[in-house]
């Protein structure tokens, strides 16, 4: 009896210890740096492991079929919209963005997988308000600062 209750325990720790990392509160507290679409779109130079003349579709998946063809350096100008399409172009402009940071030699806290799963996932969603709040959430890491 008391191996059962031991082993319920530790497998009620693993879970809670799981959760803990899971959650959506603490999902991207790491890391100090990032920059932001304007220094991005200005500084090609920089870039690492990506063209400005890439695709957004070549990175990206789920985007408005008109958005699909733009260029990753385009896509740092896109402006927003009231409407769904209006708001892919706002995560779109703060994920490219996202993407360098954490493709570059700074502090980002996390890498490229990351940022583009949570895109891909936020536009397969088809929810204006989940894309703005992922955009939202990606904005607020690329202005903590950048280093370079």
């Amino acid at each position: 009896m008391r191996k059962r209750i031991m082993s319920v325990l530790a497998l009620s720790l693993a879970l809670a210890s799981l959760t803990a990392v899971m959650s959506p509160a603490m999902a991207w507290e790491r890391g100090t740096e990032g920059c932001t679409p304007g220094y991005w779109k200005n500084h090609p130079e920089a870039w690492v492991g990506y063209s400005p003349s890439q695709t957004v579709a070549s990175v990206f998946d789920g985007e408005e079929a008109s958005l699909s063809d733009a260029t990753l350096i385009e896509a740092l100008g896109f402006k927003g919209g009231s409407n769904l399409v209006g708001a892919e172009r706002i995560l779109l402009r703060a994920s490219v963005a996202s993407l360098l940071s954490a493709s570059s030699d700074i502090d980002y806290g996390y890498g490229a997988a990351r940022v583009i799963n949570s895109t891909n996932r936020a536009l397969l969603s088809d929810s204006r308000s989940r894309i703005l709040k992922m955009a939202a959430e990606f904005d607020r890491l690329n202005n903590r600062g950048c280093p370079l």
